[in-house]
């Protein structure tokens, strides 16, 4: 069912919403198997201590029928100054977290949706991608020379560039972290606003915590 059929249907109201800001636990639904609408915010990667800035986590969203024994979630930190950010996970659902900055020009990685793996040579390139989630990818952070990444750009600046002149700033200015779902990384040397979850810290700062969010409308 996509969230336009649910709220299609005559008076489609969650029953409750339930946002999990840190921590561990267990989520009980308000009946037994009841549908519920799940976003998953994974962590932000911490900067550099010199200029590159942590990748922002990636987010995923699902429908999924929950029994009243409930599901286990995990809101996944975020990274200290030079240390990734942690998974964030509901149930069988993880989101990929943004990794730190590793030097004055590699920057973190933002969390990604799915996995590309596969051989690349001189002559020859072989590529195998997974399936994905409906979401985005963290966006990646910024270096010297350039912004962190909006979301959706897990890959951009130094040494992870995807393009001679890729178009994925996030206007924060150099070093800074990559964006989230909930908001933009942070300068270089600031973390992100405390409401931006998930989002990459700037140069020799903290990458933000993760969230999760529970929209359970009964049976």
């Amino acid at each position: 069912m996509s969230m336009n059929e649910l709220f299609n249907l005559a008076g489609a109201k969650p029953k409750q919403i339930t946002p999990y800001t840190t921590g561990t636990g267990t989520y009980v639904p308000t009946v037994d198997m009841a549908r519920c609408f799940v976003r998953v915010q994974a962590g932000g990667g911490g900067g550099w201590s010199s200029i590159a800035g942590g990748g922002g986590g990636a987010m995923i969203e699902f429908w999924i029928r929950v029994p009243i024994a409930g599901l286990a979630y995990v809101v996944g930190a975020g990274g200290a100054a030079t240390v990734g950010g942690s998974a964030s996970s509901f149930g069988q659902f993880i989101a990929n977290p943004g990794t730190a900055g590793t030097g004055t020009s590699v920057p973190g990685k933002g969390g990604i949706l799915a996995v590309a793996s596969g051989l690349v040579n001189a002559t020859h390139a072989q590529v195998a991608l997974g399936g994905s989630l409906s979401g985005v990818n963290g966006g990646h952070g910024g270096e010297a020379g350039s912004n962190g990444g909006q979301v959706g750009t897990p890959y951009g600046a130094g040494s992870y560039q995807v393009s001679s002149s890729p178009d994925t700033s996030n206007g924060v200015g150099n070093g800074s972290g990559g964006d989230s779902f909930y908001g933009h990384g942070g300068a270089s040397g600031s973390a992100p606003a405390a409401t931006a979850y998930g989002a990459g810290g700037g140069a020799n700062a903290a990458g933000r915590i993760g969230y999760i969010e529970v929209w359970d409308f009964g049976a």
